[in-house]
């Protein structure tokens, strides 16, 4: 019984070792199927690598994806910067004509005509100019809306030529040149509304204080063109404070990554040219005030800094 019980233990303990082998070369075997390049840890973390690699591609799609849709975003909502700044400051010029409007219909009529020994009333046939430079600035209210107040000097003047006619103190035919010039400082304060980035409307008061105001007639022969004559009447009595209103619109323009107003501008004086005090007097012995006001209108250009 003691040689079978012994013979029985030997024969469990070969089975236990059997069995034990077998599991570790399963173990072995299992690696081996785990590694696709060879048996080694590092090798395996290689692998790992090599399948991080294969999905990167995906991983890149997706980034280059959000990449674009940033891209996309950002190109249709893109609008230079001054439309996203609350001040901005330009540099201003205006180029414009102009003449007279509210004129008092005795200067049409026949006794004011024989009365002021004149084929016409004092304004017809001038030819009216002008030209602002300054500085503009803007205000902004809102996404569609922004104050734009303006520093600009102004030149206004007309000219005119008088039909020839025979001079007896001259002894010939002369033609009258006269013109006006003024100098003056104007303040717009404008209301600008932007219903799209580049399409603006401005309306609003402009204040003139006119500092230089001068007439001058010049007489010239027909047949020579020379000055016979000049008659330089100085400082012109005319009003020096006005109020005008001004309504216009334009677009605003990138060109090369540099922003322009191109616009037009109406400007309607409401004061009178003439002071208060002006009185004439018609042939039956009335007396009138003139009334004439000045307008122009402006092709302008701002270039915004």
């Amino acid at each position: 019984m003691k040689k079978m019980f012994l013979a029985l233990a030997a024969a469990s303990l070969v089975s236990t070792m059997a069995f034990a082998q077998d599991d570790y070369d399963y173990g072995d075997d299992y690696g081996t199927e785990a590694s696709t390049s060879s048996d080694d840890g590092y090798t395996d973390m290689d692998s790992g690598d090599k399948a991080t690699a294969e999905e990167k591609p995906a991983s890149d799609v997706e980034y280059k994806n959000m990449d674009e849709g940033k891209k996309v975003s950002r190109d249709e909502g893109t609008k230079p910067a001054f439309f996203d700044r609350p001040f901005n400051m330009a540099a201003h010029i205006g180029l414009g004509l102009g003449s007279f409007w509210n004129v008092p219909d005795q200067f049409d009529n026949e006794q004011w005509r024989e009365f002021a020994n004149a084929d016409s009333n004092p304004y017809d046939e001038w030819l009216g100019y002008s030209v602002s430079f300054g500085m503009a600035f803007n205000y902004r209210i809102m996404e569609m809306l922004s104050v734009s107040p303006e520093f600009n000097l102004g030149i206004r003047g007309f000219v005119r030529n008088l039909d020839s006619y025979y001079s007896w103190w001259y002894d010939t035919y002369v033609d009258v040149n006269e013109d006006i010039f003024m100098f003056d400082i104007e303040l717009p304060i404008l209301l600008r509304v932007m219903p799209v980035h580049q399409v603006y409307f401005e309306a609003g008061p402009q204040f003139t204080l006119k500092l230089v105001a001068n007439h001058s007639i010049d007489y010239v022969d027909s047949y020579s063109d020379e000055t016979i004559y000049s008659d330089d009447k100085g400082s012109w009595d005319c009003s020096t404070f006005f109020v005008s209103l001004v309504v216009g619109g334009g677009a605003t323009l990138d060109i090369d990554g540099k922003l322009f107003d191109i616009g037009i501008r109406f400007i309607m004086d409401m004061t009178k040219l003439q002071k208060d005090d002006t009185d004439y007097v018609d042939l039956n012995g009335s007396t009138f005030k003139d009334e004439t006001k000045m307008w122009t209108l402006q092709f302008v250009v701002k270039y915004w800094i």
